[in-house]
C-alpha cells in the first residue's frame, strides 16, 4: 500500500487529510500552526515526519512554499510531490526540474471542489 503525508491542513488540506487518512493511507500530516493538526482530528497513528511519506501532498499557498519546504529536505528516489496549489506555469517546471534531479516526481496537480469537495472526497484535480 502506497503512504501518503500532507503538507498544509487550512480548510482544504484538513478534508484530504481526513480522507487518506479514512483511507488507511495517510501515515503523516503537517502544518506550521499547531493548532490545524490538533483540529484536523487524525487517527492517533498519523504523525509528523511526512518526508517518510512515498507521496506527498502539499496543500500550501504556493509553489514557492514546496520549493522552500523541501530545500534542505531529504528526499528520496522515486518520492512524489504533489502540488495542490494553484501556481505558475513556470515556477511549477523549475520545481519539477529541480525534483527530477533528486530522483523525485513532481505532479502539478490544481483543484476545484473547495473545502466541502474535500470533505466529501469529490475533488476535481487538474494534472
Amino acid at each position: 500500500m502506497i503512504t501518503c503525508g500532507v503538507v498544509g491542513l487550512g480548510q482544504m488540506g484538513r478534508g484530504i487529510a481526513r480522507r487518506l487518512d479514512q483511507a488507511g493511507v495517510l501515515v503523516a500530516a503537517q502544518d506550521a500552526n499547531a493548532q490545524a493538526i490538533d483540529a484536523a482530528a487524525l487517527s492517533p497513528g498519523v504523525h509528523t515526519d511526512v518526508l517518510s511519506a512515498e507521496v506527498l501532498l502539499f496543500v500550501v499557498p504556493s509553489t514557492a512554499d514546496i520549493g522552500h519546504f523541501l530545500a534542505e529536505a531529504p528526499l528520496r528516489n522515486r518520492q512524489v510531490i504533489i502540488d495542490l496549489t494553484t501556481s505558475h506555469p513556470d515556477d511549477s517546471a523549475a520545481l519539477a526540474e529541480r525534483l527530477a534531479t533528486q530522483g523525485c516526481v513532481y505532479v502539478d496537480a490544481a483543484m476545484t471542489g473547495g473545502a466541502a469537495g474535500a470533505d466529501a472526497g469529490k475533488l476535481t484535480l487538474m494534472m
